[in-house]
């Protein structure tokens, strides 16, 4: 497939849409060919593409901002030296680039990161506004733009040029850039007569790129070029932060993508794929029997960040201008511990009905808003993973309800807030000596740093009368019995198949949800079945509070037989239906698909600030890997024992493929791959980057607030300096 750098192909053809466009800017729905009006669906990357800006600078309510506004704000922004905007009083004849989000206040994007410098980055799709700050008096002004294989975009376009009072003459220009990789600026000045030779010579030369700023006169004349190096990518903002067009252009495009069937997916073109093509890859390469190709292993962010990457590149294959934002959610950590309730996570503007939705009712499911009574697949007559109703969810899911599923509460007991993850834990996971080598860092970054999070969302329900059951077996610590053994279900009714003790049983539509449960494979009155039992269930608490989610299990340990045999009945009795955030199927929830994004934009900044010792992919404290666990290799090795089944941690060695293409940087330009997991990892390190996407920035103001400092890495290129872009 042709790729930025060569014929331009990547981006989406021009679809004649009518009213799309606007549509899309006022936010209201739209109808793609004169057919069934979907919200905010939008085609194609147009010399017109959609854009819609964010509202004026230092203005969060504002009305959006027009091209006019837009050019004469980045000057006024420039000119005004003393005003607190971050980006103010830029250095003379350096060339800028500016979008909606600096004008409204934000930094410029990409600090920190080493193949960009301030002021670089232009988004694709999005309007940017080019100037140079000059000191001159200037009779004639053009720009001309090359693209990544050095060819012409623009020539010789005259300059807007704005009135910069002290500051100098703003000279602008009003481009949207629809190319992924290093474009190149000029900006060429000129000046009759002595006095304009003279003035154009004090302009400060913008060294930065290609070539440098030079300085021609004659008898009669001056001329001078300003020129510098633009790296065009995506920026993946905090969902937070993110503007409500933009937010809003994310979930509606999801709502799509819903909607779709594979075939409809396919006219928007080769990148558009379905939820339900992601969701049902997902379910089957983390549901399947043996082991979890996603998940409990090293390969779990690798080959998470190659599902967002392959999930944003449908995304925009309906609207140009996405990217999937990042959720910090140590921000909601920290309001729970000063809270000192769960609920203050589910007191944010996440799970209004603009947002992600909140889940109520006896179905427990977003009743309002766009998200509303979303529907979960059925795998019909394909050969696909699904759940004993044969709905799109993990064979253990026993949950009937045909809708998506968000409990917040176990079992209708509210959970403690102790293992949200907060700053501390993002805080360590950086910088503790405990996670200096990669191998080390992997195995926690799966559990506690995100893992709860899954957790919290998703919750459980069906769960039968199970403080009277825990009774029996705990005694009068029933209720702490509760708590931990709220923990073990994130991952044991998964273990528990897995290690062929339970089976999924056919449940036909009309058979009651009480009546439909997991199976134990052998009667709990076999010898050795109990003590197989309690093997698993002690193994899952054991590893759970070795990744940093502690687990009580003293009252395991005090059972007798009966008890045990007991509390077996109970897993092959009761009907636990998790919410989707918990299990394979987690896809189908918006909600789950900003956490990933944090997980790795956390392990750019570890790079970046505290780098591994080593970072290979194996254990370093032992003999060349021989003894390295690569996956969860208990369960497997004892299904394995009992069937003869193991995949031998498929998805989690180095050079494993991951499931899904990342769109990445060759020498011909970007280009879709299926790559290793060890060559993700090195194409997502900010020192061999090569993905068509940054972070925003790598700022925790919030936990500075808490006395944990994040240190920010500076810009190692300034604009002032010699330097380029990629």
């Amino acid at each position: 497939m042709a790729g930025y750098g060569s014929s331009g192909a990547d981006v989406p053809a021009c679809r004649d849409d009518g009213d799309l466009f606007q549509a899309a800017a006022d936010g209201a729905p739209a109808a793609p060919g004169g057919g069934a009006r979907r919200r905010g669906l939008v085609a194609g990357a147009c010399a017109a593409a959609v854009v819609v800006l964010a509202s004026a600078w230092r203005g969060s309510a504002a009305a959006p901002l027009g091209s006019a506004s837009l050019a004469a704000a980045a000057a006024a922004a420039a000119a005004d030296a003393d005003d607190d905007h971050p980006n103010a009083g830029e250095a003379p004849g350096v060339i800028m680039a500016y979008n909606a989000y600096q004008l409204r206040g934000d930094d410029f994007a990409g600090e920190g990161y080493p193949f960009v410098a301030r002021g670089a980055v232009v988004e694709p799709h999005r309007e940017t506004v080019l100037y140079a700050k000059h000191l001159g008096v200037a009779s004639a002004h053009a720009w001309t733009l090359a693209g990544p294989g050095g060819e012409a975009l623009l020539k010789t376009q005259s300059a807007e040029r704005l009135d910069g009072g002290a500051a100098g003459v703003q000279l602008a220009l009003r481009h949207t850039f629809t190319q992924l990789g290093v474009h190149t600026a000029r900006l060429a000045v000129s000046g009759d007569g002595a006095g304009a030779r003279e003035l154009l010579a004090t302009g400060v030369p913008g060294v930065h790129g290609r070539s440098n700023s030079s300085l021609l006169t004659n008898a009669s004349s001056a001329h001078k070029a300003y020129e510098r190096e633009l790296l065009s990518t995506y920026v993946r903002r905090n969902i937070y932060t993110t503007s409500r067009g933009d937010r809003d252009r994310f979930l509606d495009s999801f709502v799509n993508l819903q909607a779709m069937s594979d075939a409809e997916a396919q006219t928007w073109g080769p990148d558009c794929h379905p939820l339900s093509y992601f969701l049902s890859i997902h379910l089957e390469m983390a549901a399947g029997r043996v082991s979890d190709k996603f998940h409990d292993g090293m390969g779990f962010l690798t080959q998470h960040a190659s599902l967002t990457n392959e999930f944003e590149l449908a995304l925009q294959a309906l609207d140009p201008t996405v990217t999937i934002p990042y959720w910090d959610y140590t921000r909601e950590g920290e309001a729970v511990f000063e809270a000192d309730t769960l609920a203050a996570a589910w007191d944010t503007e996440l799970w209004n009905d603009t947002w992600f939705g909140s889940s109520g009712g006896p179905l427990h499911t977003v009743t309002t808003g766009r998200f509303a009574y979303q529907v979960i697949g059925s795998a019909g007559n394909a050969s696909l993973t699904s759940n004993p109703y044969g709905l799109l969810r993990a064979p253990w899911n026993v949950n009937k309800s045909p809708f998506v599923s968000r409990l917040h509460k176990f079992c209708n007991y509210s959970m403690g807030y102790s293992i949200w993850p907060r700053c501390e834990t993002h805080w360590n996971l950086t910088f503790s000596a405990s996670y200096d080598s990669f191998y080390d860092w992997i195995w926690q970054a799966g559990y506690a740093p995100h893992g709860p999070v899954h957790y919290y969302i998703g919750g459980y329900t069906n769960c039968g009368d199970l403080l009277d059951e825990l009774e029996y077996v705990a005694g009068a610590d029933s209720r702490g019995a509760i708590e931990s053994f709220a923990r073990m279900m994130v991952v044991l009714p998964k273990q528990l198949y897995r290690a062929f003790m339970t089976n999924s049983p056919t449940c036909a539509m009309d058979v009651p949800q009480e009546e439909c449960h997991m199976i134990c494979t052998q009667s709990m009155k076999k010898p050795g079945m109990v003590d197989d039992f309690m093997r698993v269930v002690t193994e899952v608490a054991e590893g759970l509070s070795g990744t940093g989610i502690p687990v009580d299990y003293k009252w395991l340990q005090t059972m007798n037989e009966s008890q045990a045999e007991h509390l077996a009945n109970v897993f092959c009795t009761t009907p636990f239906s998790p919410g989707e955030q918990i299990e394979a199927a987690s896809p189908v929830d918006v909600s789950f698909w900003p956490i990933h994004p944090t997980v790795e934009r956390l392990l750019q900044y570890k790079r970046l600030v505290h780098d591994f010792t080593d970072v290979t992919w194996n254990n370093p404290g032992e003999i060349d890997g021989e003894t390295t666990w690569y996956c969860q290799e208990g369960i497997t090795v004892y299904a394995a024992n009992l069937h003869g089944e193991t995949d031998n941690c498929k998805g989690h060695h180095a050079t494993d493929m991951t499931l899904f293409k990342s769109r990445v940087k060759t020498e011909q330009g970007f280009d879709r791959q299926f790559l290793s997991n060890i060559e993700l990892l090195y194409a997502i390190s900010p020192e061999t980057y090569r993905m068509g996407y940054i972070y925003d920035n790598f700022k925790w103001d919030h936990c500075a607030d808490k006395g944990w400092d994040f240190p920010k890495p500076s810009w190692v290129i300034e604009a002032e300096g010699d330097g380029g872009a990629f």
